[in-house]
């Protein structure tokens, strides 16, 4: 009992200690009221304004949607008078709850934005639908033509396989053939003069460098009609079958979609202007080889390159190929220029020999030296004959090969024989370094001599000349330092200046 009282009398001494801390307004929080700043009406656009933001940017670089903290902290700082709003401020629109899992952000254009693309939105719906305004015929015939296609990498082959696999079990296509249009044929001749001919607006200032990407979409655009394919049926039916299965269909994973037209009967075509052609008898489907990862940048990228100097694609694919060693090398024997006739003709190559050895001039096998010979021409024509009777055989053994295998030999006889130029180059240096290992062990000896010669010199230590080299301490010598290197003379130095402490000690 006696210690519950004495606490009962503790914790009235306490309260009354902390009364004062409910009722004196010193110790009371301010009101939020209170805390914030009450705003003058002429500056609440900071809360609205763009201006005031911390960043322009509305989403980051993943496409969600950016909170600006500043405006928060600017709230928790101002209040906003709510009776003092201004009559040009227009009311706020309800806002509208947005789903981020499907791509939406929460951005909202203005009107500046949208007058400043204008022009972008404009080439946009240019390249958006590439067919627009294409008049729509109700007749149909055997012929189709395949228009705005990425010809820089879409080959006749490969439209004749598309199109193969939807026509009827009974109908034939009999070929297709890529023509160069009258577009393309102006286009390819001023490029040809001048480089390419973009769109750029006159007084524009643009870095030739870093052309703006939609510059460069509507050349790589135009790049698509320069050149058109015929397909050719067998009958109306099946080019009508192929129009209704394909139009508008995508050519693998390209982006680029299938614009077929129906073509006069009465309509004919120049074979000059024949890029290239592929029939029914010559298209074999089993080595055809899909391009499963042909994409045209101008319809499936944002950030695009010029290709009008570019390398084939086929080229290039094929290249990477050609070193394969299961790949079949007759397939790139069209990729390696053949050699020229002249040059593989023996009877030429003997004529020609019989020339040079008349005239006194006989040529070595690789034709690098030229050697004048004035005495015994019929031994040089021997010579000659010989050589020529090496090269057919030699062009003989090569008959069987193909272009690509007849490269690889050449490329490893050019290695044999740059080994041999190695070898004679390493036997030159080694003859000019004969004299110089030859005239190391005469050094050698002279430097004994010295050193003899230097061991049985006698120096006078009681000189009075030399006496500063005992008694001064800047021609004290260290041995602990890095350039010490020693020598005789220095050993008897140190010698001589111990002897001279020893005295000094004993006396």
């Amino acid at each position: 009992m006696a210690k519950k009282k004495v606490a009962a009398k503790q914790s009235e001494a306490m309260a009354e200690r902390v009364a004062q801390l409910q009722t004196n307004p010193v110790f009371h929080e301010m009101p939020k009221r209170e805390k914030k700043v009450k705003l003058d009406p002429r500056f609440q656009k900071m809360f609205s304004d763009e201006r005031f933001a911390s960043t322009s940017s509305k989403i980051d670089r993943r496409g969600r949607p950016v909170n600006d903290k500043t405006q928060e902290e600017l709230k928790n700082i101002y209040e906003i008078d709510e009776n003092s709003t201004s009559e040009d401020e227009k009311t706020p629109e309800p806002t509208k709850r947005i789903d981020l899992a499907r791509g939406e952000g929460n951005v909202e254009s203005s009107s500046d934005e949208e007058d400043s693309s204008e022009s972008e939105d404009e080439v946009d719906d240019v390249w958006g639908e590439l067919d627009s305004g294409v008049r729509q015929v109700d007749w149909t015939s055997s012929r189709i033509s395949v228009c705005q296609m990425d010809w820089d990498k879409i080959k006749a082959e490969d439209i004749f396989m598309a199109l193969e696999s939807f026509k009827p079990a009974s109908g034939v296509i009999k070929s297709v053939a890529i023509y160069l249009s009258d577009f393309g044929a102006q286009k390819l001749e001023e490029e040809d003069k001048s480089g390419p001919k973009l769109n750029i607006k006159e007084g524009e200032d643009i870095d030739q460098d870093n052309l703006p990407s939609e510059v460069i979409r509507a050349y790589q655009l135009d790049r698509f009609k320069y050149y058109y394919a015929v397909v050719e049926c067998d009958s109306d039916a099946t080019a009508s079958a192929i129009y209704e299965a394909c139009d508008g269909l995508e050519f693998e994973s390209s982006g680029v979609k299938f614009d077929l037209r129906f073509i006069p009967e009465e309509m004919e075509f120049e074979d000059e202007r024949i890029k290239e052609k592929v029939t029914s008898e010559e298209f074999n489907a089993k080595k055809y080889q899909p391009k499963y990862n042909v994409q045209s940048a101008a319809v499936k990228r944002s950030n695009i390159k010029m290709e009008w100097d570019n390398t084939d694609y086929d080229r290039q694919v094929a290249m990477q190929k050609a070193f394969d060693p299961e790949a079949d090398l007759d397939e790139y024997a069209g990729l390696i220029a053949s050699g020229s006739d002249d040059d593989d003709d023996p009877e030429i190559k003997l004529g020609t020999q019989a020339l040079l050895s008349a005239a006194g001039i006989t040529s070595s096998k690789m034709g690098a030296n030229v050697v004048m010979k004035g005495s015994n021409i019929a031994e040089d024509e021997d010579i000659e004959k010989e050589e020529a009777e090496k090269s057919i055989n030699k062009s003989e053994k090569h008959k069987g090969l193909t272009p690509f295998q007849e490269y690889l030999q050449r490329r490893k006889q050019k290695r044999k024989e740059r080994k041999v130029q190695l070898k004679e180059k390493r036997q030159v240096q080694k003859r000019e370094l004969v004299p110089i290992e030859k005239a190391k062990p005469i050094e050698a000896k002279k430097k004994m001599r010295l050193s003899e010669s230097a061991s049985k010199l006698t120096v006078n230590t009681e000189d009075p000349r030399f006496q500063s080299l005992f008694t001064d301490s800047e021609f004290a010598i260290d041995r602990t330092h890095s350039q010490f290197k020693g020598g005789i003379l220095a050993e008897k130095q140190v010698e001589e200046k111990r002897k001279r402490k020893s005295k000094r000690t004993t006396e």
